[in-house]
């Protein structure tokens, strides 16, 4: 056997024996090479490893003959070149190689080794032999094929799952993301590398999470955290992230291994919670709802702050019992409630039913409440829930509501009533007009009759009218510095045929200064009017009204006293609303829709006024007082004075009437024709249009409501007419808003008049053609 040379210091003798010594006694196994790839000398551990025996002969023959720079199974598995680079002088760790016994025909099982090669110098650098240390890492490759097979399998399982998965190095670098994550994102492999996986995350968060991961990493625990994570749509979504390491039998960290699930819908759902809990919230506050719960079994009940609201009684002043409860409902509900109650108890699902709730002030409220039966496993009811809310404002409205029925009922019948009134005497004297003969003096009452109950019938339509503009805000004000008096005189000359009928006495008081007021002349008289027309009605004949008018604190109050009927206390409330009116008998010797009032309360309104009424009741009479703001004195307009023309004093004028009412158009064509004035008949606008060709006239009066075409078309036809461009046209309509007046106007009309037609009206245009 070939010896090694001397290694080390002292004797040789004494470093020989040491190297032995050291050599033999080495855990490793080591294989001492010569310079030319022959073995010099191995160990015992190297026996061990190799499995070589004293017996077989293997051992003498590695150190006799075998060259390892020369073994082809070593060149084939790369050893080799490995080993040229050690024995040229550097030190290098040969991969693992696998030695198998079979392939030698010897019994065990297979073993992987890594060598560490380690060359020996001399003082001149060259190398003397080469120190092969082998070492036995079979169990370190299992493990790690092991681990390589466990990660696999996690893998696999991680891409079957629904949640983000993902691995890590033990320094926390991600190395592998599962499908749902690059799903998710819609980020590449390359751009989630390492640490790449900050760019999905909220940079608002993303400071925690690195915190918190760096922390895992230094201790080697788990941890768990929600942030939100970027999808591809750009959206972030919160999502539950749990860490946790996978670590060896010596609890060294191996890897990480992470999940994060989405909780959007969870967050969502909750979300949605809480929405329905404060919308349920919002719900029984604004309706004023109160919940409660009586439990069968113990007679307990339990109410919400709101039911104790509802009933006016503080928290806790409610006993909790039925019998409690009982006390604080009508007597007159409580027999109808119980039994609501109790067949729901024995035989339904819930009940509901309206009660009057006695308030501690002993005033009455209504309440409605409903209740759903809970009932144990064998059926029996042990419970209601149920909730209260009040339906007071809704039963008052309710009572308005048949109140209003009632009084629109009594209205319509009035109406009939003022209808027909003047409508009899009408009939009646048409009727005189067909009897035989020409009685001068019987046409002329008879049409005087007409007018009169004509005019009146006018009267009862314009009031409904002006109440309806008044009450909707709809009047235009024609405002002027006025003397208040010459309204007030304008006032009492108009109800003076009342009072003298009536046999009233009138008595005014007036200071002899002027009174000046802002406001419209038309609509001031109009309040008057109406003041004194009222005390006059509801006065039996040969009564006292009194006018008085005095300026107090720069306002002037003018009232109206008499001594009539009075006003009974609960109907003072209501004496201002529309179409209200006091008892009256079957006669209606008063007459009136019931509208003057309300529009004398509306005008007072529009002037910055205000109007009051007081009365001790029946049989007592009653005042009226109207007030307004005083105006600084000023020039005071004149108030225009209307001078009626005869129709016969105007020059003659061609006239077209058209109206597809015959009866109407005929009488106003015999009215004009009387006057001297040549007029032409037509019921629909072809017929219109056709005859205004051959002869234009000077004037057209048209009916808006035409068939096939209206009015309105008809103007503009007219108007492109070369023979009736410079035609009046003369709108004639029984609509008189603002609103219709501009469609007249665009339509080409010069004149709009109101049915039925004021004649004096338009005698007025007529007079101003030439």
């Amino acid at each position: 056997m070939i010896q090694p040379k001397s290694v080390g210091d002292g004797p040789a003798g004494t470093s020989d024996m040491r190297f032995r010594t050291l050599f033999e006694q080495a855990p490793f196994s080591v294989q001492l090479l010569a310079a030319d790839g022959r073995t010099l000398q191995v160990n015992k551990a190297w026996e061990a490893l190799w499995q070589i025996t004293d017996a077989d002969g293997v051992k003498e023959y590695v150190l006799a003959e075998y060259n390892i720079l020369s073994d082809p199974q070593l060149e084939t598995k790369g050893v080799t070149k490995f080993l040229r680079r050690a024995f040229a002088g550097e030190s290098v760790t040969i991969p693992p190689i696998v030695y198998d016994p079979a392939e030698m025909g010897k019994p065990g099982r297979a073993r992987w080794v890594v060598a560490h090669a380690h060359p020996v110098k001399d003082e001149a650098g060259q190398v003397r032999e080469v120190l092969l240390i082998h070492e036995d890492v079979t169990e370190h490759i299992r493990s790690e094929n092991a681990l390589r097979a466990s990660e696999m399998r996690i893998k696999q399982l991680a891409n079957t799952i629904p949640q983000l998965a993902w691995m890590a190095e033990p320094d926390g670098s991600i190395h592998w993301y599962n499908d749902r994550w690059y799903e998710y994102t819609g980020a590449t492999p390359a751009e989630m590398g390492g640490w790449g996986w900050q760019s999905v995350h909220d940079p608002a968060w993303l400071p925690r999470v690195v915190e918190l991961w760096k922390r895992s990493l230094a201790s080697g625990e788990p941890f768990q955290m929600t942030f939100p994570l970027r999808g591809k749509d750009g959206r972030f979504r919160p999502f539950f992230t749990l860490v946790a390491p996978l670590k060896d039998a010596e609890g060294k960290v191996l890897q990480w291994f992470g999940t994060n699930t989405d909780v959007s819908p969870l967050r969502e759902a909750e979300e949605d919670r809480h929405k329905t809990e404060e919308r349920l919230r919002l719900a029984t506050d604004a309706g004023s709802i109160g919940i409660w719960e009586w439990d069968l079994v113990q007679d307990k009940v339990v109410w919400s702050d709101r039911v104790y609201q509802l009933h006016g009684l503080a928290p806790g002043q409610f006993g909790g019992r039925a019998e409690d409860f009982s006390a604080l409902v009508h007597p007159d509900d409580l027999e109808a409630l119980w039994q609501k109650i109790q067949a729901a108890i024995k035989e339904s699902d819930g009940f509901s039913s309206e009660f009057r709730a006695v308030l501690p002030d002993g005033s009455l409220k209504w309440l409605s409440t409903w209740a759903r039966v809970h009932r144990n496993q064998s059926g029996l009811a042990d419970r209601l829930v149920g909730a209260t809310i009040s339906i007071d404002a809704y039963k008052k409205a309710q009572a308005a509501l048949q109140e209003s029925d009632r009084r629109k009922d009594e209205f319509l019948a009035m109406l009939a009533h003022e209808l027909r009134n003047p409508l009899a005497p009408i009939i009646t004297a048409a009727h005189l007009l067909n009897l035989p003969g020409h009685d001068e003096k019987r046409i002329r009452q008879a049409s005087e009759i007409i007018a009169r109950q004509a005019k009146h019938m006018t009267e009862l339509v314009d009031d409904l009218l002006d109440v309806s503009r008044v009450t909707r805000g709809l009047v235009q004000l024609k405002k002027e510095t006025l003397d208040l008096k010459s309204a007030i005189s304008s006032a009492i000359e108009q109800v003076r045929p009342l009072m003298e009928a009536r046999r009233h006495t009138l008595q005014t008081w007036m200071d002899d200064e002027q009174v000046f007021v802002r406001g419209d002349r038309t609509r001031l008289t109009q309040v008057i009017v109406n003041l004194l027309n009222n005390a006059g009605k509801f006065t039996p004949e040969g009564g006292e009204i009194a006018l008085r008018v005095e300026v107090r604190n720069a306002r002037v109050r003018i009232s109206v006293r008499d001594n009539g009927i009075g006003i009974d206390a609960s109907f003072i409330p209501h004496v201002f609303e529309l179409f209200t009116q006091g008892a009256r008998t079957t006669d209606r010797a008063q007459g009136g829709l019931g509208i003057g009032l309300a529009l004398v309360k509306s005008i007072a309104a529009l002037h910055d006024g205000q109007v009051e009424v007081h009365s001790d009741g029946l049989g007592t009479g009653s005042t009226f007082t109207f007030t307004l703001p005083v105006a600084e004195e000023g020039a005071v307009e004149a108030s225009p004075q209307g001078n009626d023309i005869p129709l016969s004093a105007i020059p003659p004028v061609r006239v077209m009437i058209v109206d597809d009412n015959l009866d109407a158009a005929l009488s106003l064509a015999g009215l004009l024709e009387t006057g001297g004035h040549h007029v032409t008949v037509k019921e629909d606008a072809s017929s219109a249009l056709s005859e205004s060709v051959r002869n234009p006239p000077q004037v057209f009066i048209l009916d808006i409501g035409l068939p096939v075409m209206d009015g309105y078309e008809l103007a503009r036809r007219l108007r492109e007419q070369s023979g009736c461009a410079r035609a009046v046209l003369i709108a004639l309509t029984g609509y008189g808003q603002p609103h219709d007046r501009a469609l007249s106007r665009a339509a080409g009309f010069d004149h709009h008049l109101v049915k039925p037609l004021d004649i004096q009206e338009l005698a007025g245009i007529l007079s101003r053609v030439t």
